[in-house]
């Protein structure tokens, strides 16, 4: 090694995140817990064998993990490639394909060593110069990988020998092992990625417990990798996984699931409908497993640079104006929570003060249109120097996204607002927030840590970055404490100065929260063994089915 380096044998305290992101973590039949969670004790022995089919909503084009920003895929790939290190609950950090790590007191400095017998689907061995290839091609441009900011201010990586190697970065990074442990970090296959090339998304090589034997947009086919022997320890489970295997099929509507699910097509589904929640839980067949989830809300991003959102008494009119509590029960039922802010409420470091910045008032949303000069005028609507009050609202076309659009459109409307609303494909959303074609955007990420909140606020990721930055707001203020937040290593003044940043957000205005992210699957009953994390990825290693 050359030079010796300060070397702290554990994680920096910044990595050490608060275990309130599983609080209230609704399993099963409203149990709650902490750290990684089954949803109701398996019953009887385990049987090896058997075929899974899961029906799942979100279109997949790929399976490459760093390249799209879905939570959907990250959810999927948690059983077919591991990570060097496991997060089985916020900042508790064990062995994965590392036995070990050793971080500076600075943050700017990573040492692995990796465990040794480990190897790829297709045979070859994992190995450091494996972990550099898989690092160094999430930075390369050419792979236009939208999850390269979990790299951060990657600065290249040292192969220190066959099983250890050295990540250094440019700045202190104290969320490296936090974003390690996500699915876009974890190693591939150096020799896949050479022989597939611009297919690797449809030919994905890791060292999960299944590997990938076929893949089209309609049908995702894994087998059991039978010589996969390091599940981590808190699986409870050495060896293969138990299913022969698992096959992913692509259902995009609801009501087709559902039906898939009722005739015993498929044993487990996901986003049901909040409708349905009630009924399942009665069915004796099966068993339903509701996850709030960390990180953003569903968020409506109010454009800063279009007028009338370019003044900010009307953004905060509207604030005044929504009532999360009725959204939410009107949409679904009471089954997820509102959302008032930038962050979910289970996310470490949340500032509960945003609950009360805007207490639902109509009158004082009337009251602040008056004094911004926004007079009512034909059908109720506001004029102002000849210009009607009138909003374009761009969104997925996923059927809680527009429908709460529509119960906001109708809040708006009481107070002489209207909203119209443009639902299309995820693609062509990201293209018109791109061409800066919205007043309003929607955006909502699973994350434990509150450094998800840069997506939506960082004036970097307008144009670049994860393009989440759909209100278009820029302060270079806020954007250096951004980033002094996420170089922060003392997780007390970190989390300190999330929650002073989340008060800036919420007095500027330019975030409206609507509802919290819930994951809710419904499984047949003889479905035993699945195990969720946090953010609701699935374990399917000590899954099996009973007779």
């Amino acid at each position: 090694m050359a030079g010796r380096e300060n070397i702290d044998r554990t994680a920096p305290s910044a990595a050490s995140l608060s275990r309130r992101a599983f609080i209230g973590l609704g399993v099963g039949a409203g149990l709650a817990g902490a750290g990684v969670l089954t949803a109701r004790p398996s019953a009887g022995q385990p049987v090896k064998g058997g075929t899974l089919v899961h029906a799942f909503r979100d279109p997949i084009n790929t399976l490459d993990p760093p390249v799209p920003n879905s939570d959907s895929l990250g959810r999927l790939l948690n059983s077919f490639l591991d990570p060097l290190v496991w997060q089985p609950e916020p900042g508790k950090f064990v062995p994965g394909l590392a036995t070990a790590w050793q971080v500076t007191p600075d943050a700017t400095r990573f040492t692995f060593t990796l465990r040794e017998g480990v190897k790829f689907h297709d045979g070859t061995p994992l190995n450091a110069a494996a972990v550099k290839a898989t690092f160094d091609r999430i930075v390369d441009p050419q792979l236009k990988a939208l999850l390269i900011g979990q790299l951060g201010p990657y600065d290249g990586t040292d192969v220190l020998g066959d099983h250890q190697l050295r990540v250094r970065f440019k700045e202190p990074y104290p969320l490296f092992l936090h974003y390690l442990s996500s699915v876009a970090l974890r190693p591939v296959s150096p020799a896949g990625v050479k022989k597939w090339g611009a297919d690797f998304g449809q030919n994905i090589v890791g060292t999960g417990p299944f590997a990938l034997t076929k893949f089209t947009p309609q049908e995702i086919t894994f087998e059991r990798f039978a010589d996969y022997n390091w599940a981590p320890a808190f699986l409870d489970h050495k060896g293969p996984a138990y299913l022969d295997k698992l096959v992913l099929r692509f259902v995009a509507e609801s009501s087709t699931r559902l039906i898939a699910l009722e005739r015993g097509e498929s044993q487990l589904i996901d986003f049901v409908p909040d409708a349905d929640v009630k009924r399942f839980r009665a069915d004796p067949k099966f068993v339903v497993d509701v996850i709030p989830v960390p990180g953003l809300p569903q968020l409506l991003q109010l454009n800063v640079t279009k007028p009338p959102l370019d003044d900010k008494r009307v953004r905060q009119a509207i604030q005044y104006a929504v009532d999360q509590k009725k959204l939410c029960e009107v949409l679904f039922f009471g089954v997820r929570r509102p959302g008032y802010g930038v962050l979910a409420s289970s996310t470490p470091g949340y500032w509960k003060g945003v609950e009360e910045a805007y207490k639902f008032s109509p009158d004082k949303a009337k009251a602040m249109l008056d004094a911004a000069g926004w007079k009512m005028g034909a059908g109720g609507i506001r004029e102002k120097g000849g210009e009607k009050l009138s909003l374009l609202y761009i969104t997925t076309n996923r059927a809680e996204y527009t429908q709460a659009g529509e119960v906001v459109q109708d809040m708006l409307k009481q107070v002489g607002i209207e909203m119209k609303i443009d639902a299309m494909s995820n693609a062509a959303s990201l293209t018109k927030y791109q061409l800066n074609e919205h007043h309003v955007g929607r955006l909502g990420e699973i994350n434990s840590d509150p450094g998800v909140m840069t997506y939506p606020v960082h004036s970097r990721n307008i144009k670049g970055g994860t393009q989440g930055n759909r209100s278009r707001f820029s302060n270079p203020e806020i954007d250096a404490q951004l980033d002094a937040a996420a170089k922060e290593i003392d997780q007390k003044k970190r989390f300190q100065m999330y929650e002073a940043l989340q008060k800036t957000v919420t007095e500027e205005a330019f975030i409206l929260g609507t509802f919290e992210q819930t994951l809710i699957n419904v499984r047949s009953k003889n479905l035993e063994g699945l195990v969720y994390d946090n953010l609701g990825r699935f374990f399917f290693h000590k899954t099996w089915l009973k007779a």
